[in-house]
């Protein structure tokens, strides 16, 4: 009778080890998916901060700065690039996932940095 109860503590061991490994792959997807959302939509407010800043004060520092506001907004979120494009102008937002495991293996954690592009018009 005492092998019957170690098969089945064995078998809901192996169900709740499969359960709580499932769990944490969906929270490392998941924590992947919110960055880029969140990373998209810092972007379109950088970018268009930073057109208002470049229009009112007709320089790129100016238009560096306002999207620096932005990006301090997002934890962890950096300013990669602030460029001058025809019509507008392009902010480069970057990211790393907020991991508990994957963002620790040196490989994956590179793959796991977010990086999001929006433009908005100016008429500088």
């Amino acid at each position: 009778m005492a092998e019957r109860g170690d098969i089945i503590l064995e078998g809901l061991a192996r169900t709740v080890g499969g359960l709580l490994l499932l769990a944490l792959v969906a929270f490392e997807v998941g924590a992947v998916v919110v960055n880029s959302v969140q990373l998209d939509d810092a972007a379109r407010r950088a970018a268009q901060e930073a057109a208002a800043a470049l229009e009112a004060r007709g320089t790129l520092a100016a238009a560096e700065v306002a999207a620096d506001d932005v990006a301090a907004e997002l934890d962890g979120c950096h300013v990669a690039e602030v460029a001058l494009e025809e019509g507008g102008v392009a902010v480069t937002l970057t990211r790393p996932a907020p991991l508990l495991v994957a963002g620790r293996i040196g490989p994956i954690a590179e793959r796991t940095v977010g990086s999001a592009t929006a433009r908005a018009p100016s008429d500088l």
